[in-house]
């Protein structure tokens, strides 16, 4: 049979059918927004990648007199600076005073 050949009556059956088919398909719902991005806050415990040196792991805290035992930054230091408001797998630089700007990756922020 040649294309074009079927009656009218036929096709519009044919196309109401395939129409009638897409309409019953169950589609699946959209997914859910994903949960916004965490950011570094003060408390947080923060894996860093430090570009030159190594991985670091380190909480910020509050005020200019850290514990170094307790591997803690002030947020006032140019690290603390660096990390607050930072998300996952970003990267920020941290400037220390009389060096050169060093690269660091957050690599994951745990709850306070």
């Amino acid at each position: 049979m040649k294309e074009g050949t079927g009656a009218p009556a036929d096709r519009k059956r044919a196309q109401g059918f395939i129409l009638g088919q897409i309409d019953s398909i169950q589609w699946p719902a959209d997914p859910p927004d994903p949960a916004p991005a965490r950011r570094v806050g003060v408390g947080d415990k923060v894996y860093v990648y430090d570009f030159e040196s190594r991985e670091i792991i380190t909480r910020v805290v509050v005020g200019a007199e850290p514990d170094w035992n307790k591997d803690e930054v002030s947020r006032d230091s140019p690290t603390g600076y660096a990390l607050l408001g930072a998300r996952e797998g970003e990267e920020r630089e941290v400037s220390l005073p009389g060096q050169e700007p060093n690269r660091i990756r957050i690599v994951l922020i745990v709850d306070a």
